[in-house]
Parts: structure tokens; sequence; C-alpha cells
């Protein structure tokens, strides 16, 4: 190595290591994307030129500035205006893109760039994008299972990829973060995405012969073989795209992009939808936009919810009652969004238990719900041993157990207690401009009740903190004849080992029915529950699956040594 290579190299990691101990990774907030990407599917080529405008919304004057993008891409160029400027490239771990890298471009900046001013950066970049599961490998997940949900690549058949949280295919900038760390890649992904609501990202694609580009963007028209796509605010939305030989079936209240061979199963799918959608539309409200459906062509692969109106999924045929719960959750996003992931998705969730309702009864849904109930269970527990005391209230979290499986018991449980009229006329008032407090959608629950009815005990203890789940056993049952013949009053002593207080229902049975009441049990308390009763009663048993707990073995109650009741 000559002596002058060897002084580039020295200067060089000499600016790495000044640039990352003084970096400000989120000191610059991108406020505009301009992007022409070339794709070269036979490849499994990416290629992007463009620009950004960044602005300094940190508290002190920035020299240097970073740009991530996917490890499997490189940098190639950077100016200012006209004008190289200095810049270093690094791999940088993080698990924010599926190979649990980043590479990361650090600039040193003309001038020292002052707080609430701006920069515009053009830039450079290829790479491929491939299969690439390296993140969850690293956590060993097992491979089978990893490739279903990193299914982002292009291939010359079909092009998949999805944007931040997944593969980096646009420049961001962050503080590095790790799946092994629980929640701290959505967390971070969250924070970046609200830092940039506003943004705007253009991008225009070139689209192969013969295939059709589907983006989930705001706005996009087509030139030729060019396709220019506009996402007007990032909070939303993770930017995707998908190329493929596209056939489309277009209805007023969707739109399904499928491949030539899975024509029927995509008119299933619109059966479907437009059998659910007026009780979805009665319930939740008029559709704001068209739900989009999206095949993905591997049958193996996860569904991607974007959270919105697009449904990126295999098409696969399932059974009818399946269908019509998948579309109504579908329908619900293309209705209401809410920047809370406990609302936004949660109440799509419980859509799919309206409609399974619907469909065979309430016993049936809580079937359905309690499938989840022991993830739930073990998710609870690990995040309270990672934050003792504090654990992952709801109305923060990030966890998509929590902000899915736990959000659609807590809608369920609030149906119950305020009545599906009340629950409906809050959610027809819900407004996510005005949500700017956590307390927002209490009030507009408890506005709706008649009489009014207080919820505050409820929302501190399931969804403002996180205390775990409770836990119901019988301690008692005392059955009391009466009167009347062969009618019984029962009453059962319920308790709760858990830390929060809890709606609960209790149910005697015989052999001549069932009956059920409903009651709240307080944290560490004991509540009593009287049940009239006709006929002699045999089982009393609290829970009906609609509140989730820590352990179901302890919730029935033989009843032995009946007192005799007056006869005819």
């Amino acid at each position: 190595m000559t002596s002058l290579r060897k002084l580039v190299l020295i200067a060089l990691i000499s600016m790495v290591s000044l640039c990352a101990h003084a970096l400000d990774r989120q000191a610059f907030t991108f406020t505009r994307y301009n992007l022409q990407v070339t794709l070269d599917p036979a490849k499994q080529g990416f290629a992007v030129t463009g620009r950004v405008d960044a602005r300094n919304t940190s508290d002190a004057p920035q020299k240097n500035l970073a740009l991530q993008i996917s490890s499997s891409l490189r940098w190639t160029a950077m100016r200012i205006g006209d004008k190289e400027v200095p810049w270093v490239q690094q791999p940088y771990t993080s698990d924010i893109d599926h190979t649990g890298e980043v590479s990361e471009a650090i600039l040193n900046l003309p001038d020292a760039i002052a707080p609430g001013a701006s920069v515009t950066v053009n830039f450079e970049y290829e790479g491929t994008i491939t299969l690439n599961t390296g993140r969850l490998l690293r956590v060993d997940t097992p491979g089978q299972y990893a490739a279903r949900t990193d299914w982002d690549q292009i291939t010359d058949a079909f092009t998949a990829v999805r944007g931040l949280g997944y593969v980096v295919w646009y420049p961001v900038a962050m503080n590095a973060a790790l799946l092994m760390d629980g929640t701290a890649v959505w967390e971070r992904v969250a924070e970046w995405k609200q830092r940039h609501r506003n943004s705007v990202l253009e991008a225009t694609f070139n689209v192969p012969a013969g295939k059709q580009l589907v983006t989930n963007a705001d706005e996009g028209k087509q030139s030729g073989d060019t396709f220019t796509v506009t996402y007007q605010g990032l909070a939303r939305v993770t930017p995707t795209f998908t190329v493929a030989p596209y056939q489309v079936i277009d209805r007023p209240g969707m739109t399904i992009y499928h491949l030539p061979e899975h024509t029927q199963i995509a008119r299933d799918y619109v059966i479907a939808a437009e059998k659910v959608s007026s009780q979805i539309t009665d319930f939740y409200g008029t559709q704001s936009h068209k739900l989009i459906l999206v095949e993905l062509p591997n049958q193996d692969v996860l569904p991607f919810d974007d959270g919105n109106s697009f449904y990126f999924m295999p098409m696969m045929r399932l059974d009818p009652n399946v269908e019509q719960m998948l579309m109504g959750h579908q329908l619900v996003h293309t209705i209401l969004w809410s920047p809370r992931p406990w609302i936004n998705e949660g109440l799509a969730n419980l859509a799919q238990l309206l409609v399974r309702e619907q469909q065979a009864g309430r016993d049936a849904a809580l079937s359905y719900l309690n499938q989840f109930r022991e993830t739930l269970n073990e998710a609870e527990k690990a995040s309270l041993q990672q934050a003792p005391g504090k654990g992952d209230p709801l109305a923060t979290s990030n966890d998509q157990v929590m902000f899915r499986s736990k959000s659609t018991y807590v809608w369920y449980m609030l149906q119950d207690m305020i009545g599906s009229k009340a629950l409906s006329a809050a959610i027809h008032a819900y407004k996510p401009e005005q949500d700017t407090q956590p307390g927002y959608m209490q009030s507009l629950l408890e506005a709706n009740t008649s009489p009014h009815q207080s919820l505050e005990q409820f929302f501190d203890d399931w969804v403002y903190r996180d205390k775990g789940l409770p836990d119901f056993k019988i301690v008692s049952v005392y059955p009391r004849a009466t009167l009347a013949a062969n009618m019984y009053i029962v009453t059962v002593t319920v308790e709760n080992t858990g830390e929060m207080s809890s709606p609960v229902t209790v149910g005697v049975m015989s052999d001549r029915g069932e009956r059920r009441e409903r009651g709240v049990v307080s944290a560490h308390g004991k509540t009593i529950i009287r049940v009239s009763f006709p006929g002699s009663p045999t089982k009393a048993w609290v829970n009906d699956g609609s509140v989730p707990e820590t352990d179901v073995t302890n919730n029935t109650y033989e009843i032995t040594n009946l007192p005799p009741n007056p006869q005819p």
C-alpha cells in the first residue's frame, strides 16, 4: 500500500470516527423526497437517483447528516446542489431492514445547518433486493418461518417490496434498533413515522413491459412505461410496491389486483366483502376510500396489512365465513384510521368478532377470540419482566400482540359494558385529528352512554397502564331454594387475584339450560353475583371467554348438596 493510499485510508477512518462520535442521527427530518427508481427484475436490481430536503429539527446546529438504506444497496454519489460533498459509507447494524444492517452515508456538510434551516441533498445508490432473512435468523427464528415474514424481493416473475421496517429502499436516519430488544424496532419506526407525518415522498418507477405496478400511495399517474406516485405524509403508511402481470376486478367499494390463474378466488373475495359491507358500514360508518387487495404469489407467506386500505395477501381459497371475517376487518380500514395502533387495529379486529357473531352467535365469536389468549398471556408476562412495574401499556404499545390481540379483548369488553349502540356512536364520532390526548376515546365512549357511565377505572387498568391479566376463580357457590316451584337463587362468590379490576360474567347450568349475569370484580378482590335459576343447578362457571385471564383451569364449580325445593 502506497503512503498516499495509507494517508487517505487513515483520513477516512478518522472522519468516520469523528462523525460517529458527534453525529445526531435524528437531528434531521426529511420533509420531501424525489426519487427516480430503476428496476432490473432479471438481475433483482434496484437503482435510485434522487434528492431529499432535510430540515434540522434539533436544538443545535448540525455539521453532519446521516442517510441510511438497506445493506444490500450501496451509495455511489452525494452532492449539495451540483457540488460533491465529503462523505463516508459504513455498515450500521439495525433491524429496521430485513438484512439486519443498513448502509449509512455520513455527510460532512459545507456549512453547519442551523435549527429550523434545511439543506437539499442529491444522491445515487444501487444494488439488489433479494429474499433475505438475516435479522430473523439472528434471533433464532426457524428459516421457514423467517421466509414467511420477510418475503420482500425483486424477481423477474414477481416483485414485492415494503418500506421502513422491512426494506429501507428510501433514505432514512435513526439510531439502531434490534429485534432482540423486544419492541424496540417497531417503537423506533413508529417514532420516525410520526416525525415524518407531514413529509412527502414522490417516486417515479420504470414499469417492465407486460407488468403492472401497484403501490399504496395516495396519488399515482402513468406516462408510457413510467409511473409516478406520491405519498402525502408517512405516518399512516409503509410505502410498498409490487410489480406483476396483474388482472383487475374493480367494484364501487373495492379493487382486487390478482394473477390470471386466480380470477375465481378473487371473485369470491368480492362476494365476501359485499356480503358483510352493510353490517360493517352500519356499525363503523361509510367508506372514505376503496378497499384494495393485492395478490402475493407465494401462498406460504404472511399477508401484509398496511393499516389503511391496502391488503397484500396470497390469493388462496378460504372458508366463506373466514373470507367474510377477513373482509370485515379490511373494510374497517377504509372507514376510519387512528394514529393509535390499539384503536386502529383493535377496532378492525373487533369487526371480525362482530361478523363471526352474526354468522354463528356469541359463543362462536368467543371461540375465535380465545385462540389468542395464551399468546397474549405470554406477551404480558414478557412485558412485565422486561419493565417491572410498568409493562407495556396498551395506549402506547407498538407490540403487535398487544395492539392486535389485547385491544380486541378490550373493545369486546367495552361493547359488553356500554352496549353496541353507544360503542357504534362513539366510533362514528371519532376524528383522528382531534385525538391528541390519550383520554380522547374514553371521553367519546362516556359521552355516548345513557345514563352517563364512568370508564375511568377500566381505562386506567386496561389501557393507560399495563397490570398484566386478571385471574378469576370461584370461591364458593350457595344455591338457595325459593318459594316458587323448582326455582333457585344461586349466589356465586368470585375472586380476582390479578392486579386490575375487570368485568366478569358468571353462568349457572343445569339440564334445563343456562343463565348468565355480569358484574365487576376489583383487583385482589371478591364480588358476589346472584343468578336466578329455573331448574336444579349443577354447575357454576366464571368468565365466558370475553376477558383474557392467566388461568382458565379454575373457572368452574360443581354444585352438590342442593337444598330441596318446594314442589308444586
